[in-house]
């Protein structure tokens, strides 16, 4: 059995009481919004990715199948980190 299963119902209105109303409300609202921008983004995989996509044009004259969606995966990556892909699965509804 999980700690969380040993919980009861009323241990976890005794931990909410520990937090202000506001500050549920901003964790609320954390967890609904976007992951944020990465601070210190590496773009080597972007960079290795474009040079990949441009390298198959000039040698096969069109890019590797799915290069575009490389690059994207790798721009979101860098800028959101692998979380934004939990975050993009949860709240897409398309």
């Amino acid at each position: 059995m999980s700690p969380k299963d040993k919980l009861k119902e009323g241990d976890f209105l005794t931990l909410l009481e520990k937090f202000t109303d506001e500050e549920l409300e901003e964790e609320l609202e954390r967890r609904k919004s976007p992951p944020p921008v990465e601070e210190l983004v590496n773009t080597s995989n972007i960079r290795d990715q474009a040079a990949q996509y441009l390298d198959d044009v000039h040698r096969y004259g069109h890019p590797q199948k799915d290069a575009e969606h490389f690059i994207f995966e790798a721009v979101m990556t860098a800028f959101y980190g692998n979380d934004v892909w939990s975050w993009l699965n949860k709240h897409n509804k398309g």
